[in-house]
Protein backbone atom coordinates (compact mmCIF):
# COMPACT_ATOMS: atom_id res chain seq x y z
CA UNK A 1 0.00 0.00 0.00
CA UNK A 2 3.09 2.44 0.83
CA UNK A 3 4.11 2.24 -2.73
CA UNK A 4 0.54 3.01 -4.31
CA UNK A 5 0.49 6.02 -2.09
CA UNK A 6 3.87 7.30 -3.06
CA UNK A 7 2.29 7.98 -6.72
CA UNK A 8 -0.48 10.33 -5.73
CA UNK A 9 2.10 13.33 -5.14
CA UNK A 10 0.67 14.89 -8.61
CA UNK A 11 -2.69 13.19 -8.82
CA UNK A 12 -6.31 14.43 -8.45
CA UNK A 13 -8.35 11.59 -7.85
CA UNK A 14 -7.12 8.27 -6.88
CA UNK A 15 -9.86 5.19 -6.80
CA UNK A 16 -8.81 1.88 -5.02
CA UNK A 17 -12.27 0.78 -4.04
CA UNK A 18 -12.10 -3.00 -3.98
CA UNK A 19 -8.70 -4.02 -3.42
CA UNK A 20 -8.63 -5.78 -0.16
CA UNK A 21 -6.99 -3.17 1.27
CA UNK A 22 -6.58 -3.75 5.22
CA UNK A 23 -4.97 -0.74 6.66
CA UNK A 24 -3.85 3.10 6.02
CA UNK A 25 -0.70 4.08 7.49
CA UNK A 26 1.60 7.68 6.91
CA UNK A 27 0.22 8.90 3.48
CA UNK A 28 3.10 10.87 0.96
CA UNK A 29 2.50 14.31 0.53
CA UNK A 30 -0.94 14.99 -1.43
CA UNK A 31 -1.35 18.62 -1.85
CA UNK A 32 -3.85 18.33 -5.27
CA UNK A 33 -5.54 15.17 -3.92
CA UNK A 34 -8.97 16.09 -4.66
CA UNK A 35 -10.90 12.78 -4.43
CA UNK A 36 -10.19 9.86 -3.24
CA UNK A 37 -12.53 6.51 -3.29
CA UNK A 38 -11.74 3.53 -0.96
CA UNK A 39 -15.22 1.73 -0.68
CA UNK A 40 -15.63 -1.64 -0.80
CA UNK A 41 -12.26 -2.88 1.24
CA UNK A 42 -11.47 -4.57 4.23
CA UNK A 43 -10.44 -1.29 6.03
CA UNK A 44 -9.71 -2.14 9.79
CA UNK A 45 -7.12 0.46 10.54
CA UNK A 46 -6.74 4.17 9.26
CA UNK A 47 -3.78 5.78 10.96
CA UNK A 48 -4.23 9.58 12.59
CA UNK A 49 -1.18 10.89 10.43
CA UNK A 50 -2.81 8.84 7.33
CA UNK A 51 -5.24 12.31 6.59
CA UNK A 52 -2.44 14.89 7.15
CA UNK A 53 -0.88 15.97 4.30
CA UNK A 54 -4.05 15.98 2.11
CA UNK A 55 -5.17 19.61 2.50
CA UNK A 56 -7.24 20.03 -1.18
CA UNK A 57 -9.18 16.94 -0.28
CA UNK A 58 -12.99 17.25 -0.90
CA UNK A 59 -14.68 14.00 -1.20
CA UNK A 60 -13.69 10.99 0.79
CA UNK A 61 -15.54 7.47 0.42
CA UNK A 62 -15.26 4.79 2.98
CA UNK A 63 -18.39 3.32 2.30
CA UNK A 64 -19.00 -0.57 2.90
CA UNK A 65 -15.96 -1.33 5.08
CA UNK A 66 -17.90 -3.27 7.41
CA UNK A 67 -14.35 -4.21 9.89
CA UNK A 68 -13.40 -0.57 10.34
CA UNK A 69 -14.80 0.56 13.84
CA UNK A 70 -13.44 4.09 14.55
CA UNK A 71 -11.97 7.03 12.58
CA UNK A 72 -8.97 8.51 13.31
CA UNK A 73 -8.60 12.23 15.15
CA UNK A 74 -6.54 12.54 12.35
CA UNK A 75 -9.53 13.57 10.24
CA UNK A 76 -9.61 16.86 11.46
CA UNK A 77 -6.66 17.49 8.64
CA UNK A 78 -9.00 17.31 5.88
CA UNK A 79 -10.41 21.21 6.23
CA UNK A 80 -11.32 21.31 2.46
CA UNK A 81 -13.35 18.10 2.56
CA UNK A 82 -17.38 18.42 1.33
CA UNK A 83 -18.60 14.63 1.16
CA UNK A 84 -18.08 12.24 3.40
CA UNK A 85 -19.75 8.69 3.03
CA UNK A 86 -19.46 6.19 6.04
CA UNK A 87 -22.20 4.25 4.85
CA UNK A 88 -22.26 0.56 5.88
CA UNK A 89 -19.40 1.04 7.79
CA UNK A 90 -18.48 -0.97 10.97
CA UNK A 91 -17.83 3.00 13.02
CA UNK A 92 -18.77 3.09 16.59
CA UNK A 93 -18.49 6.48 17.65
CA UNK A 94 -18.33 9.61 15.29
CA UNK A 95 -14.88 11.51 16.37
CA UNK A 96 -15.22 14.65 17.89
CA UNK A 97 -12.76 16.05 15.70
CA UNK A 98 -15.31 16.03 12.82
CA UNK A 99 -16.82 19.40 13.72
CA UNK A 100 -13.73 20.87 12.50
CA UNK A 101 -14.78 19.89 9.05
CA UNK A 102 -16.89 23.01 8.39
CA UNK A 103 -17.08 22.75 4.37
CA UNK A 104 -18.80 19.33 4.63
CA UNK A 105 -21.47 19.63 2.40
CA UNK A 106 -23.00 15.83 2.61
CA UNK A 107 -22.58 13.40 5.33
CA UNK A 108 -23.42 9.80 5.02
CA UNK A 109 -24.26 7.64 8.05
CA UNK A 110 -26.70 5.31 6.56
CA UNK A 111 -26.26 1.57 7.22
CA UNK A 112 -23.74 2.39 10.19
CA UNK A 113 -25.87 -0.30 12.59
CA UNK A 114 -22.67 0.11 15.15
CA UNK A 115 -22.85 3.64 15.38
CA UNK A 116 -23.94 4.73 19.35
CA UNK A 117 -22.44 7.92 19.92
CA UNK A 118 -22.32 11.04 18.15
CA UNK A 119 -20.86 13.65 20.54
CA UNK A 120 -22.64 16.95 21.39
CA UNK A 121 -22.33 19.99 18.72
CA UNK A 122 -20.20 17.95 15.81
CA UNK A 123 -23.69 18.04 13.89
CA UNK A 124 -24.52 21.57 14.78
CA UNK A 125 -21.00 23.13 13.88
CA UNK A 126 -21.22 21.29 10.31
CA UNK A 127 -22.78 24.54 8.82
CA UNK A 128 -22.27 24.09 5.95
CA UNK A 129 -24.05 20.90 5.58
CA UNK A 130 -26.71 20.50 3.15
CA UNK A 131 -27.11 16.71 3.23
CA UNK A 132 -27.88 14.93 6.29
CA UNK A 133 -28.18 10.85 5.58
CA UNK A 134 -28.76 9.01 8.90
CA UNK A 135 -31.21 6.15 7.59
CA UNK A 136 -30.86 2.68 9.37
CA UNK A 137 -28.06 4.28 11.07
CA UNK A 138 -28.38 2.58 14.84
CA UNK A 139 -27.86 6.40 16.40
CA UNK A 140 -30.66 7.67 14.58
CA UNK A 141 -33.62 6.23 17.62
CA UNK A 142 -31.30 7.80 19.84
CA UNK A 143 -30.83 10.70 18.02
CA UNK A 144 -34.97 11.37 17.87
CA UNK A 145 -35.74 10.36 20.75
CA UNK A 146 -33.73 10.02 23.82
CA UNK A 147 -31.29 12.08 22.01
CA UNK A 148 -27.65 11.22 20.84
CA UNK A 149 -26.07 9.53 23.70
CA UNK A 150 -24.13 12.38 24.82
CA UNK A 151 -26.48 15.06 24.01
CA UNK A 152 -29.80 14.52 26.12
CA UNK A 153 -32.85 14.82 25.19
CA UNK A 154 -33.87 16.26 21.68
CA UNK A 155 -30.03 16.88 21.08
CA UNK A 156 -30.27 15.91 17.06
CA UNK A 157 -32.99 18.34 16.80
CA UNK A 158 -31.22 21.13 18.26
CA UNK A 159 -28.65 20.63 16.53
CA UNK A 160 -30.28 20.69 13.07
CA UNK A 161 -31.69 24.29 14.12
CA UNK A 162 -28.17 25.40 13.51
CA UNK A 163 -27.85 24.44 9.74
CA UNK A 164 -29.20 26.99 7.81
CA UNK A 165 -28.10 25.34 4.46
CA UNK A 166 -29.80 21.78 4.92
CA UNK A 167 -32.06 20.53 2.85
CA UNK A 168 -32.01 16.78 2.92
CA UNK A 169 -32.70 14.51 5.87
CA UNK A 170 -32.62 11.20 5.87
CA UNK A 171 -33.51 8.92 9.19
CA UNK A 172 -35.26 5.89 10.33
CA UNK A 173 -37.97 5.66 12.97
CA UNK A 174 -38.52 3.01 14.54
CA UNK A 175 -41.00 3.21 17.60
CA UNK A 176 -43.51 5.83 18.41
CA UNK A 177 -42.27 6.91 21.12
CA UNK A 178 -40.22 9.56 19.36
CA UNK A 179 -42.88 11.39 18.28
CA UNK A 180 -42.45 14.55 20.36
CA UNK A 181 -39.02 14.88 19.26
CA UNK A 182 -39.53 14.02 15.52
CA UNK A 183 -41.96 17.05 15.90
CA UNK A 184 -38.78 19.30 16.47
CA UNK A 185 -37.52 18.04 13.62
CA UNK A 186 -40.51 19.77 11.70
CA UNK A 187 -39.91 22.86 13.53
CA UNK A 188 -36.37 23.38 11.96
CA UNK A 189 -37.74 25.45 9.15
CA UNK A 190 -40.02 26.82 10.70
CA UNK A 191 -38.46 29.07 13.61
CA UNK A 192 -36.13 30.01 11.13
CA UNK A 193 -37.47 31.87 7.98
CA UNK A 194 -33.64 31.13 5.94
CA UNK A 195 -33.76 27.30 6.44
CA UNK A 196 -34.93 25.47 3.52
CA UNK A 197 -37.52 22.80 5.05
CA UNK A 198 -35.76 18.95 5.54
CA UNK A 199 -36.87 16.23 3.32
CA UNK A 200 -37.10 13.48 5.50
CA UNK A 201 -37.56 10.31 4.25
CA UNK A 202 -36.95 6.58 4.99
CA UNK A 203 -39.29 6.47 8.01
CA UNK A 204 -39.81 3.10 8.94
CA UNK A 205 -43.23 3.48 10.50
CA UNK A 206 -45.16 0.52 9.51
CA UNK A 207 -48.42 0.55 7.84
CA UNK A 208 -50.55 -0.43 10.86
CA UNK A 209 -50.04 1.86 13.84
CA UNK A 210 -51.25 2.07 17.42
CA UNK A 211 -50.67 5.01 19.96
CA UNK A 212 -51.83 4.70 23.54
CA UNK A 213 -50.41 6.00 26.57
CA UNK A 214 -49.69 2.41 28.04
CA UNK A 215 -46.94 2.27 24.74
CA UNK A 216 -46.68 6.25 25.11
CA UNK A 217 -46.60 8.83 28.24
CA UNK A 218 -48.28 12.35 27.95
CA UNK A 219 -48.73 11.89 24.16
CA UNK A 220 -50.25 15.30 23.35
CA UNK A 221 -50.85 15.34 19.34
CA UNK A 222 -49.21 13.14 15.91
CA UNK A 223 -47.75 15.66 14.04
CA UNK A 224 -44.76 13.54 13.37
CA UNK A 225 -47.16 11.60 11.24
CA UNK A 226 -47.03 13.94 8.03
CA UNK A 227 -44.34 12.24 7.51
CA UNK A 228 -45.42 8.94 6.73
CA UNK A 229 -47.90 9.33 4.17
CA UNK A 230 -48.35 5.27 4.11
CA UNK A 231 -50.12 4.41 6.85
CA UNK A 232 -53.49 2.34 6.25
CA UNK A 233 -54.51 1.69 9.64
CA UNK A 234 -54.13 4.18 12.31
CA UNK A 235 -55.61 3.03 16.27
CA UNK A 236 -55.01 6.44 18.85
CA UNK A 237 -57.06 4.86 22.42
CA UNK A 238 -56.55 6.56 25.85
CA UNK A 239 -54.46 9.47 25.30
CA UNK A 240 -56.45 11.51 27.80
CA UNK A 241 -54.03 14.52 27.03
CA UNK A 242 -54.44 14.87 23.19
CA UNK A 243 -56.82 17.64 22.39
CA UNK A 244 -54.95 17.44 17.93
CA UNK A 245 -53.93 14.51 16.17
CA UNK A 246 -51.98 16.93 13.50
CA UNK A 247 -51.13 20.46 14.46
CA UNK A 248 -51.11 22.48 11.16
CA UNK A 249 -48.78 25.19 12.95
CA UNK A 250 -46.09 22.56 13.95
CA UNK A 251 -46.62 20.13 10.75
CA UNK A 252 -45.93 23.55 9.03
CA UNK A 253 -47.13 24.13 5.45
CA UNK A 254 -50.49 22.90 4.67
CA UNK A 255 -49.87 19.21 3.81
CA UNK A 256 -53.10 16.96 1.65
CA UNK A 257 -51.15 14.32 1.47
CA UNK A 258 -50.24 12.91 5.07
CA UNK A 259 -53.07 10.13 5.09
CA UNK A 260 -53.20 9.80 1.34
CA UNK A 261 -53.44 5.76 1.56
CA UNK A 262 -54.94 5.66 5.25
CA UNK A 263 -58.21 2.91 4.87
CA UNK A 264 -58.75 2.54 8.52
CA UNK A 265 -59.14 5.17 11.28
CA UNK A 266 -60.21 4.30 15.15
CA UNK A 267 -60.56 6.86 17.70
CA UNK A 268 -61.17 5.53 21.17
CA UNK A 269 -60.83 7.13 24.77
CA UNK A 270 -59.69 10.55 23.46
CA UNK A 271 -61.55 12.79 26.33
CA UNK A 272 -59.77 15.82 25.22
CA UNK A 273 -59.77 15.42 21.91
CA UNK A 274 -61.05 18.48 19.34
CA UNK A 275 -59.16 18.14 16.03
CA UNK A 276 -58.32 15.82 13.73
CA UNK A 277 -56.99 18.44 11.23
CA UNK A 278 -58.05 21.67 11.01
CA UNK A 279 -58.96 21.49 6.79
CA UNK A 280 -60.45 18.96 5.24
CA UNK A 281 -58.62 16.12 3.54
CA UNK A 282 -59.02 13.84 0.78
CA UNK A 283 -59.27 10.61 1.35
CA UNK A 284 -59.00 7.74 -1.83
CA UNK A 285 -58.83 4.62 0.40
CA UNK A 286 -60.42 5.42 3.47
CA UNK A 287 -63.06 2.56 4.14
CA UNK A 288 -63.64 3.45 7.88
CA UNK A 289 -63.93 5.98 10.65
CA UNK A 290 -64.64 4.50 14.19
CA UNK A 291 -65.04 6.90 16.80
CA UNK A 292 -65.80 6.33 20.74
CA UNK A 293 -65.87 8.24 23.72
CA UNK A 294 -64.44 11.11 22.05
CA UNK A 295 -66.96 13.82 23.26
CA UNK A 296 -65.19 16.56 22.68
CA UNK A 297 -64.94 15.91 19.10
CA UNK A 298 -67.58 17.60 17.11
CA UNK A 299 -66.05 18.01 13.31
CA UNK A 300 -64.33 15.41 10.94
CA UNK A 301 -61.65 16.60 8.54
CA UNK A 302 -64.24 16.18 5.37
CA UNK A 303 -65.78 17.98 2.94
CA UNK A 304 -67.91 16.37 -0.01
CA UNK A 305 -65.30 15.91 -1.74
CA UNK A 306 -63.09 13.62 0.51
CA UNK A 307 -63.94 10.55 -0.57
CA UNK A 308 -64.49 10.65 -3.98
CA UNK A 309 -66.24 7.90 -6.07
CA UNK A 310 -66.33 5.48 -2.95
CA UNK A 311 -67.95 5.38 0.78
CA UNK A 312 -66.92 5.69 4.11
CA UNK A 313 -68.63 3.93 6.69
CA UNK A 314 -68.05 6.31 9.77
CA UNK A 315 -68.98 4.40 13.00
CA UNK A 316 -69.77 5.81 16.50
CA UNK A 317 -72.73 6.90 18.97
CA UNK A 318 -75.92 8.49 17.65
CA UNK A 319 -75.48 11.43 20.52
CA UNK A 320 -72.02 12.08 18.82
CA UNK A 321 -73.72 11.80 15.33
CA UNK A 322 -76.10 13.99 16.17
CA UNK A 323 -73.51 16.62 17.34
CA UNK A 324 -71.58 16.77 14.52
CA UNK A 325 -70.54 19.86 12.64
CA UNK A 326 -69.84 20.25 8.71
CA UNK A 327 -68.11 22.10 6.45
CA UNK A 328 -71.29 22.84 4.71
CA UNK A 329 -74.70 21.40 3.88
CA UNK A 330 -73.29 19.22 0.96
CA UNK A 331 -70.51 17.67 3.04
CA UNK A 332 -73.25 16.34 5.55
CA UNK A 333 -75.91 14.91 2.83
CA UNK A 334 -72.75 13.34 1.40
CA UNK A 335 -71.75 11.67 4.59
CA UNK A 336 -75.13 11.18 5.98
CA UNK A 337 -75.65 6.95 4.31
CA UNK A 338 -72.04 6.37 5.78
CA UNK A 339 -72.87 6.48 9.43
CA UNK A 340 -73.47 2.99 11.60
CA UNK A 341 -74.50 3.24 14.76
CA UNK A 342 -72.54 1.58 17.70
CA UNK A 343 -74.39 -1.52 19.25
Amino acid sequence: MHQRVGKWEVVRKVSLMANNIQNLSKAARCNDLVTLLLSRNNLKMISDTFFQSMPSLKVLDLSENREITELPSGILKLVSLQYLNLSWTGIRQVPVQLKNLVKLKCLNLEHTYELRTIPMQVISNLSSLTVLRMAHCASSDRAVGDGVQTGGPGSLARDLQCLDHLNLLTITIRKPVFSANICKLQQVSGRHPRIVPPTISACEVPSTCHFSESTVQHLEDLTWLTLAPNIRFLKISRCSKMEEIIRQERSGQRNLKMFERLECLQLVSLPNLKVIYPDALPFPYLKEIFVDDCPNLRKLPLNSNSAKEHRIVIQGWEDWWRRLEWEDEAAQQTFLPSFKGCL
